[in-house]
């Protein structure tokens, strides 16, 4: 016979899987427009299965346009095998525009490489492994750059295409907070330019687009994400809407607002994931007969 225990801990399950449905909503997928640009949604920084993260970049992919994200990379750590298996079974849908790229991962730093064809050697310095990505077309963003994330002085300032300024570590943890605002500053007195760039750093947990991007560009093309971040028409979110860039970008957004993903209700997402591992393990333990 099923014993109560185990009927209340399916019954809390089943709860805790709708709470986390509800409380999450998708946007529309329409576009607006500022200064001839289209106000197009990124995530730069999704780990994906078989790699570093939890989903496979087919359902990477569902749940993006889900969550109203235009344009997502696929950024798992020194490899691009996730990308390279789905492209060789699926051909791709043009929305979102999935990016080639991968988390150039060093011991001294770790540096976010989209567009890139091939796999940067590691073992590079960081000035060195810019210039591989620029030598393939691509564009250097460097990845949570906190303390122990890389020796970013002047000179590499200089070469980087964008900084995460918005990332779920600063989001989480005022001191780290502390440390990616400052960085962005001296990088924009450095180089004005410099895409400030939110990204989800998606693993198993942080929705994707926790933090994000919203980018101005001419066609929702490689060619034309890739230009936009060159050119810093870039605007990085944190959830409940704090936002980092120039001036000229950010007003432009903000007037124009376009279907950006909403702000995740990390209380109840968190509530709900408790729920529901706590049920789990009174299944397991309740679900134990004789």
């Amino acid at each position: 016979m099923i014993s109560i225990a185990r009927i209340a801990a399916a019954a809390a399950l089943a709860l805790s899987v709708a709470f986390s449905t509800a409380i999450d909503h998708a946007p529309s997928a329409a576009h607006a427009t500022a200064q001839g640009f289209r106000i197009v949604t990124a995530d730069l920084h999704v780990h994906a299965f078989p790699g570093d993260g939890g989903l496979p970049p087919w359902d990477i992919r569902r749940e993006a346009r889900r969550r109203g994200i235009d344009v997502v990379a696929i950024s798992n750590h020194n490899h691009a095998i996730a990308l390279q298996l789905d492209r060789a079974l699926f051909t791709p849908p043009p929305h979102p525009l999935v990016l080639a790229a991968e988390e150039t991962t060093s011991s001294r730093y770790h540096l976010v490489s989209l567009g890139i064809r091939e796999s940067i050697d590691w073992r590079l310095s960081l000035p060195d492994a810019i210039r591989a990505v620029h030598a393939q077309g691509g564009v250097a963003i460097a990845a949570h750059p906190v303390d122990g994330y890389g020796p970013f002085d002047d000179d590499v300032l200089k070469m980087l295409d964008g900084l995460e300024v918005a990332h779920p570590a600063g989001h989480h943890d005022a001191r780290a907070r502390g440390q990616l605002e400052a960085l962005y500053e001296r990088a924009r007195r450095i180089k004005p330019t410099i895409a400030p760039i939110g990204s989800s750093d998606y693993h198993f947990s942080a929705p994707i687009g926790f933090s994000h991007t919203r980018l101005l560009v001419r066609d929702l093309s490689a060619e034309d994400v890739l230009g936009a971040i060159r050119a810093g028409r870039a605007v990085a979110y944190e959830p409940g809407g704090q936002s980092y860039g120039s001036a000229e970008w950010v007003d432009a957004v903000s007037e124009a607002p376009a279907a950006a993903p909403r702000s995740p209700d990390s209380a109840g997402h968190h509530l709900a994931m408790i729920g529901a591992w706590l049920s789990l393990v009174m299944l397991v333990v309740f679900g134990r007969g004789r």
